[in-house]
């Protein structure tokens, strides 16, 4: 699991760990909890877009930060088989007041593209990782994210 920055990690360890998942028994994974993932690229969703202003998280930040960690001409290519091997469920939640929206949904298209099994709540207004400022929506996320474990 994790949070912006730390829901890119959690991906990102996630398929190398599906790799090796017979080298963590009795460890069982069952899936992903990417919970406003920061993801996105040097061109501007319209949800960064629309939220150029954005006070928590504002494209100009996020530009720095593609420039900064991305090597130029970098092209990504995103495997997906071993998750979809081993029948993991990746969760993705996240709202359309954050700047980064947009790229988290074409994640979920992506994923489903590739018939991964993917659960999502992606809420209305709020702003990205209001759970870190907001105890009401914190308590809520816990409860939507406890049901998903119980599972």
């Amino acid at each position: 699991m994790g949070t912006s920055a730390g829901g890119n990690i959690a991906y990102h360890v996630g398929l190398r760990v599906s790799k090796a998942v017979d080298d963590l028994e009795p460890l069982k994974i069952k899936g992903l909890l990417l919970h406003t993932p920061f993801f996105g690229s040097t061109q501007r969703s319209g949800s960064e877009q629309r939220l150029i202003n954005d006070p928590v998280l504002p494209p100009s930040s996020t530009d720095v930060m593609w420039k900064l960690s991305l090597q130029l001409g970098l092209t990504v290519i995103m495997k997906f088989d071993q998750i979809k091997k081993l029948g993991w469920l990746i969760v993705v939640t996240g709202c359309d007041g954050d700047p980064l929206s947009d790229s988290q949904k074409k994640l979920v298209e992506i994923l489903k593209k590739k018939d991964i099994k993917v659960e999502t709540q992606f809420k209305e207004g709020d702003y990205h990782a209001v759970e870190l400022l907001n105890h009401t929506n914190a308590k809520a996320l816990y409860g939507y994210l406890s049901q998903f474990l119980e599972n």
